[in-house]
């Protein structure tokens, strides 16, 4: 799954851009207007940070047990 659809799903489920963005060191809105297509760019960096913080997220979720 790319980033951006990853990110979109992570968002459609419930997990609010500041959340995300805080857990990365950036400002929701330039993580906002990149999911938004407002913006194109999103540093290589940014973008693996992002990966490593859904995956992180992911790993949180699977890990309660109900």
């Amino acid at each position: 799954m790319e980033t951006k659809d990853a990110l979109q799903a992570a968002h459609d489920a419930g997990t609010p851009i500041s959340f995300i963005a805080k857990g990365i060191g950036k400002d929701p809105s330039t993580i906002s207007k990149w999911l938004r297509g407002t913006s194109k760019y999103l540093a290589t960096e940014t973008e693996d940070d992002l990966r490593k913080k859904l995956h992180e997220i992911k790993c949180l979720w699977e890990k309660i047990d109900i």
